[in-house]
């Protein structure tokens, strides 16, 4: 795979997903166009996926299953380069199913599931319980009793 040409903004997915039949939304299209053909090669960035779920929720008036769908649409797209895109497809899977967390804290839970020692160093609560094996914890004599 080449190296990536251009980085694409969170205004770029927004407009595919907002702007039906914009001249925007064309242009985005239209280079979406060459990523699929491989002409280009692209990249972004997980804080733009989570830009994007704000946005999407906030301003497009959108559900959170669509949100997820889009998000799941964008990381399907192989000439896309995304890191840690096997843990955003975790973290839109979790965050899909509750409503008491953000898909950034999703994705934060799925981060940890990926590491060896499973724990998350957190005073909220909400993350508590949300992936089997992943543990909250919210001081050092917690951290140091883990196992």
């Amino acid at each position: 795979m080449n190296d990536p040409a251009v980085f694409l903004d969170t205004n770029f997915f927004a407009r595919l997903f907002l702007d039906a039949g914009s001249e925007h939304e064309r242009a985005a299209l239209g280079v979406l166009e060459k990523i699929v053909d491989g002409t280009i090669v692209a990249e972004t960035h997980p804080t733009v996926l989570f830009e994007l779920a704000y946005v999407l929720t906030k301003f497009g008036d959108i559900s959170k299953i669509a949100v997820v769908t889009s998000i799941r649409a964008v990381l399907g797209y192989t000439g896309i380069l995304i890191p840690n895109r096997s843990e955003l497809i975790a973290a839109s899977a979790l965050w899909s199913t509750t409503g008491a967390i953000s898909f950034a804290d999703a994705f934060h839970l799925a981060l940890t599931a990926a590491t060896e020692h499973k724990h998350i160093f957190s005073f909220d609560k909400a993350l508590s319980n949300r992936i089997e094996g992943v543990v909250r914890v919210e001081s050092v004599a917690e951290l140091t009793a883990a196992p």
